[in-house]
């Protein structure tokens, strides 16, 4: 940021912190500060001594060129992406002051986030979800063997206190990280290590407490970093403890009783216990605990090459599967128990980066990762002496290494390979919790172990053709290959082997064109391809009602033709618009369907006769959309805001819904900021999904609908925030005022009702 006198007889500027020194600055003139992203203010030596020296600038709606890095793995202008983006940066992330990373994700207005309890958030994108988009740390993959195709919930165990922003690109990234990304990536870039330009070392520290009436929740945060000129670390460390949730009262004349929890399971001395709840918007077996940890440290050995050893840590309490435990069976809740045990994940990844220029790169990354993580879940029968526990580990580890060569002044080419290995172990048992005797249960996947792997290379060239005339075109080659030992669960102790190797080449051509100062439009067209994982080919298990998913050995992979085209607008320096429209034709689309298994079109499991379904091929499916996004900064202190998101997706052989298209969604804020304060007016709202609207695999679970459907719902919510001076800061937020009771879509929880959060913060 640029800093001078009134009379501009002396300047200076900011460093990276944002701090400058006024040293020589004549005290009889007043101070500029100018940004291009904010409006310049002007103010004399008083003012700043009453402001102790700390001066928030008003942002304007029409920013310089922002830059992403998620879009190739490389710095890239935003204006040359021919696909959708939404970036998060700290600001945003600091006064939303989310209880999780999917939390976090709402806040866009463009993603939607499924619940099935309290600790979960399952993003949706497109029309896609769970294994079908693709989940980033610091450029690391979090997606392994096991992610489900239903919904899914690893984003809350990235800590978003330690996030510096969040890069979101909608739609198929296949060709810069792989199959998986079939309805887009999220880019979760933790904090960046701060180095120095002397030898003098710098110490940074901040800490922060947050409280929600709506859950009773109670989080504390600490993190610090060290920086000299070739050194620097960071640390963290944050715990949140969130009590049973309670949801809205206000519900709506023709649906009195959804979403209400009337009774509820106890054991007392071994005998479960069914009691009457006192407040049905208690949702009595929801709470949860968290624990985050993350470290990392850098070294810089040259202007040439640098090192970052980074290590990230999650794990939980024991999180009640609140869905299933609100279901019923012949009029009587039918699980004593449900729950995942502690869900833990680890990461240790090491980055190089080199960067000295020669005839082959210019730069180049190479990123080596293991992680592993451990999910349980247990479950256990109303008045049942056996509980069920399945237990899985998986061993992921990856190598990536990234290229970047600028051809000549017009011309850029990215290129990499990437090897991932997963190892999956699967076991599970029956324990009596009366006399500890310990029996034979199936397993979730198949429990001789499976092993997951995935290779691939790309290459991307952008072109600069024109002035505003950008070309840009990639292609990746897969392989995917799986081999899974089942030991005879359900085959009379016969051992079946399920083996897959797939290739594929998937493509992606697109151009962006700056007409003027003002207006840029982008054209799309992408291939994706995901091929089947362990837990598409080979679980077991009943995701409730009268169901049962079985193994299908023959899933094949599934293929996306996309096309999308953008438009941005803006009107000045007060009005902008955004509209993207975009079409997915899909062929061997994964859906769930009735299937017979080894000859069986029912199974017995514990006492239930289940009706046999697997993942299989649809014919041909399509997925079309609309996103819009509105900003305008209406005058100095007020801007606008507004998010509208529409979905629609069908399997053309059965003419059914697709599972995760999502209503109609959206939201619209009223910002007002002024030097240290901001405030917000926000109103989230979404459209019905009738019940005739919903996917034959939502069908099968009506305890989480309304017998209408998913109803439409709306809410409105104040924030507001405030900086005392430069370390301490206050936010408060009130969400849902009018107290709504309302379920997102295929949700099994109902959302918070009215909410009060505080959150104290001091950074140093």
């Amino acid at each position: 940021m640029l800093v001078y006198s009134s009379k501009k007889n002396v300047y200076s500027q900011t460093d990276s912190s944002g701090v400058v020194s006024l040293q020589g600055f004549p005290k009889g003139q007043s101070i500029v500060l100018q940004h291009p992203g904010y409006y310049i203010q002007e103010l004399s030596f008083e003012e700043l001594e009453n402001l102790s020296f700390l001066v928030t600038l008003v942002e304007k709606v029409s920013q310089v060129e922002e830059v992403v890095i998620s879009a190739n793995k490389w710095e890239t202008s935003e204006n040359e992406v021919p696909f959708q983006i939404k970036s998060i940066n700290s600001n945003e992330i600091t006064f939303d002051s989310p209880q999780t990373s999917a939390d976090l994700l709402t806040s866009t207005g463009q993603v939607f986030i499924q619940k099935s309890q309290m600790g979960g958030g399952s993003p949706k994108m497109r029309g896609f979800s769970a294994n079908s988009v693709l989940l980033l740390i610091d450029g690391n993959r979090m997606n392994n063997a096991i992610y489900r195709s239903g919904n899914l919930h690893n984003v809350i165990s990235i800590d978003p206190k330690v996030l510096e922003r969040v890069e979101v690109i909608f739609g198929p990234a296949s060709v810069m990280y792989g199959s998986d990304a079939m309805g887009g990536t999220m880019n979760f870039i933790t904090q960046s290590l701060s180095y120095t330009q002397t030898s003098k070392k710098e110490f940074h520290a901040s800490a922060s407490s947050r409280y929600s009436t709506a859950n009773q929740e109670k989080t504390g945060s600490l993190s610090f970093s060290i920086g000299s000129k070739n050194l620097a670390t960071f640390t963290s460390l944050s715990y949140s403890d969130f009590g049973d949730l309670r949801t809205g009262s206000i519900r709506l004349k023709s649906e009195p009783d959804f979403g209400k929890r009337p009774e509820y399971v106890i054991s007392v001395g071994g005998r479960d216990e069914i009691r009457v709840n006192p407040n049905e918007n208690i949702q009595v077996g929801s709470a949860y605990n968290q624990f985050n940890f993350m470290q990392k440290f850098g070294f810089r050995f040259s202007k040439f090459w640098d090192a970052e050893l980074s290590f990230y840590y999650t794990t939980t309490s024991d999180i009640p599967r609140y869905d299933r435990l609100t279901e019923y069976k012949d009029d009587q809740l039918k699980f004593a128990e449900w729950y995942y045990g502690p869900q833990k994940w680890l990461m240790n990844s090491l980055k190089l980066n080199y960067y000295r220029s020669n005839k082959i790169f210019d730069a180049v990354k190479v990123s080596l990762a293991r992680q592993t993580v451990e999910e349980s879940r247990y479950s256990r029968k109303l008045n049942d002496e056996k509980r069920r526990s399945q237990i899985e580990h998986v061993g992921i580890w990856s190598v990536n290494v990234d290229f970047d060569k600028q051809l000549s002044q017009q011309t850029r080419l990215n290129y990499g390979l990437e090897g991932i290995y997963n190892r999956v172990e699967s076991d599970a048992s029956y324990l009596n919790i009366k006399s500890g005797e310990i029996s034979f249960a199936h397993s979730r996947y198949p429990n001789g172990g499976s092993d997951y792997g995935s290779y691939s290379a790309y290459s991307a060239f952008k072109w600069l053709i024109l002035p505003g005339l950008n070309l840009n075109a990639g292609a990746r080659i897969s392989r995917i290959m799986l081999n899974s030992v089942d030991n005879g669960d359900f085959s009379e102790g016969q051992t079946h082997s399920y083996d897959q190797d797939n290739y594929a080449v998937t493509g992606s051509l697109g151009m962006t064109y700056q007409a003027n100062k003002s207006r840029r439009f982008n054209f799309a067209l992408s291939s994706g391809f995901r091929s089947p994982n362990v837990d598409d080919v080979g679980k077991l298990f009943s995701p409730g009602g009268d169901v049962i998913t079985v193994p299908n050995q023959d899933l094949g992979p599934e293929y996306s033709y996309n096309a999308e085209i953008g438009i941005n607008q803006k009107l000045g320096n007060f009005f902008e618009f955004d509209w993207v429209t975009y079409y997915s034709y899909l062929i061997n689309a994964m859906v769930r369907r009735d299937f017979a298994y080894q000859g069986r079109d029912v199974l017995v499991l514990e006492g239930d006769t289940l009706r046999t379904q697997a993942l299989v091929n649809a014919g041909k499916a399509y997925v079309l959309g609309s996103s819009l996004s509105i900003k305008s900064q209406l005058n100095e202190f007020f801007s606008l805001k507004s998010t509208l998101n529409w979905t629609r997706g069908m399997d053309l052989k059965s003419r059914e819904p697709l599972r995760h298209v999502t209503p109609l969604f959206g939201q619209t804020a009223i910002r007002w900021e002024k030097k240290r304060i901001r405030g917000e007016f926000l109103v989230v709202y979404n459209g019905k999904l009738a019940w005739e609207d919903i996917a034959p695999e939502e069908k099968e679970k009506p305890h989480l609908y309304a017998p209408s459907g998913s109803p439409a719902w709306y809410t409105l919510n104040l924030k507001a925030s405030f900086q005392f001076n430069s370390i301490f800061q206050i936010n408060l937020a009130l969400d849902n005022l009018l107290d709504h009771h309302y379920r997102p879509y295929s949700s099994g929880i109902s959302a918070p009702g009215r909410n009060f959060k505080i959150t104290l913060r001091a950074e140093v």
